[in-house]
């Protein structure tokens, strides 16, 4: 019994909306069968451009079983820490995420990297 597992796919049809935003890095959360997805749990501090999330804690997917491209994750990023986010943002009727999937512009960058 698999709870709380959710598969976050890209729609190919569908341009992304881009979102920049400050938030911080809360828990990391490695995905746990094939196909699904790695990510960070952040809390958003600050959008400079795109939409304003529907949640202020908010999920940034940063690898999972899809073709590339993907953007950059800094490897060392800790928990607590101030984060630096360009990436893709969805939303659906079961909520919104972030994603790393699609561009090689995108980034989750922590205070070292910023």
């Amino acid at each position: 019994l698999i709870v709380g597992l959710a598969i976050f796919e890209d729609d190919p049809g569908e341009e992304p909306t881009l979102i920049d935003l400050d938030a911080t890095a809360l828990q990391f959360v490695e995905g746990e069968v094939p196909g699904a997805p790695s990510y960070w749990v952040v809390e958003v501090t600050k959008v400079y451009a795109g939409p304003e999330p529907c949640s202020d804690i908010i999920n940034v997917i940063v690898s999972q079983a899809l073709a590339p491209p993907w953007g950059f994750v800094d490897k060392y990023i800790s928990p607590g820490e101030k984060v630096m986010i360009n990436a893709a943002y969805f939303e659906d009727e079961d909520g919104c995420w972030i994603s790393l999937h699609g561009s090689t512009d995108y980034s989750i960058r922590g205070e070292s990297e910023i």
